[in-house]
């Protein structure tokens, strides 16, 4: 089974948050940045999958060169693989559709997205892939009863906390992940 989870670099909810002059943007200067908690979960369920099943889980988000210390945890945490898609993020509907644009044609089986992100709550992107995305949403938390090991049809789901407790990296895990090679892609919709 090849499984892709999509994860978000979010603030850590214990960090002190300032904002730029005017209160317009958010001042990232001493503000350490985690993989969404609620991403996370999705990947511990991916990881679930992969023991159960066999495959590869191959992480990913939207951003620039400092999004890579996340990547690098969800390496350490297990992903086999982690792609960068390159820019930095303006709104939800732009990464919705740089990331359908770079999955079409990847041949996942599996799409586990967070079922929303600690930064805006909003949980939409993956609500707002095209329709004629050939994967499928369904809105509800992966069960930890998935028995079908080669789904007929790609799918995509948003996972809670609830079914997926988090895995921590041991210090080794983390030294080898610094070392795995973090794949970049450019932006490919042509609206941008």
């Amino acid at each position: 089974m090849k499984i892709l989870v999509c994860i978000s670099h979010v603030p850590d909810t214990t960090a002190k948050i300032q904002f730029t002059a005017g209160g317009t943007a958010l001042d990232p200067n001493g503000v350490q940045f985690v993989i969404n908690p609620y991403d996370e979960f999705g990947l511990t369920k991916a990881l679930q999958l992969k023991e159960k099943h066999g495959g590869s889980v191959t992480v990913i988000t939207y951003g620039d060169a400092t999004v890579e210390p996340t990547l690098r945890k969800a390496l350490a945490i297990g992903a086999d693989d982690a792609v960068r898609l390159d820019g930095v993020p303006t709104d939800s509907m732009q990464v919705a559709s740089e990331l359908a644009a770079y999955i079409s044609g990847q041949g996942f089986d599996l799409i586990i997205c967070g079922q929303e992100s600690i930064d805006y709550n909003g949980g939409v992107v993956p609500g707002l892939w095209p329709a004629n995305c050939a994967f499928p949403l369904s809105m509800r938390a992966l069960a930890s009863t998935l028995k079908v090991p080669k789904p007929k049809h790609s799918a995509r789901w948003t996972e809670g906390r609830k079914h997926s407790p988090r895995r921590f990296p041991s210090w080794l895990e983390v030294k080898k992940a610094s070392s795995k090679r973090v794949s970049s892609a450019s932006p490919t919709c042509a609206a941008l």
